[in-house]
């Protein structure tokens, strides 16, 4: 008759952990990095730390002159009112109210040795003793300056202005040939009929 099996040892178990020592501090840990790289992504689409002083002031005016006289306006570069008209303004622009208007031709005169630009050159008109911005119009008879002035030549510009009669005894007309320049200024009174004689 065969013998039963002799049972098997029991396999060993695990050793327990050792608990930590109360003396001995744990590691540090580094944080997660998911704050810092969202924080890096964040800040690729931050708008660009300004690098320079913004100025918000209204530009400088020179004195005005007559309207018979020129202006400079940079070296070598000066402007002039070259006629007035009374006329009957029209309205073609959008926001646009036409009525009793004056034409004002300016001439620019480039007395230097290269071409100089008009890109920025900018009219504009006031009227009235509380100088009342005067709103520019379509026409009659409106042109453009040219963009650009070339040695030893003179282009010319029309604009047309909307004005009462009323207010036709102090007219200024300030010409903006580039931003950082003063302001060119032309002071006296507009024809309420006909042309400046």
């Amino acid at each position: 008759m065969p013998s039963a099996p002799e049972p098997s040892a029991p396999e060993p178990s695990a050793p327990e952990p050792t608990p930590p020592d109360p003396g001995v501090s744990a590691p540090d840990v580094p944080a997660p990095e998911s704050t810092a790289a969202s924080n890096r992504s964040e800040d690729a689409f931050a708008p660009p730390a300004p690098t320079g002083k913004i100025v918000d002031e209204p530009p400088t005016v020179a004195p005005a002159k007559g309207f018979e006289d020129p202006a400079p306006v940079a070296e070598g570069v000066a402007t002039r009112v070259a006629a007035m008209k009374a006329v009957d303004g029209e309205a073609r622009g959008v926001g646009e109210v036409g009525g009793p208007a004056v034409q004002f031709t300016l001439e620019v005169t480039n007395s230097t040795k290269k071409v100089i630009s008009l890109a920025e050159a900018v009219v504009n008109v006031e009227a009235g003793a509380d100088r009342s911005p005067a709103e520019l119009l379509s026409g009659p008879g409106a042109v453009p300056f040219p963009a650009e002035v070339r040695p030893g030549q003179s282009v010319a510009g029309v604009f047309v202005f909307q004005i009462p009669p009323e207010q036709r005894d102090s007219v200024r007309v300030l010409f903006h040939y580039q931003a950082v320049l003063p302001v060119a200024a032309f002071q006296g009174p507009a024809p309420r009929q006909g042309e400046a004689p």
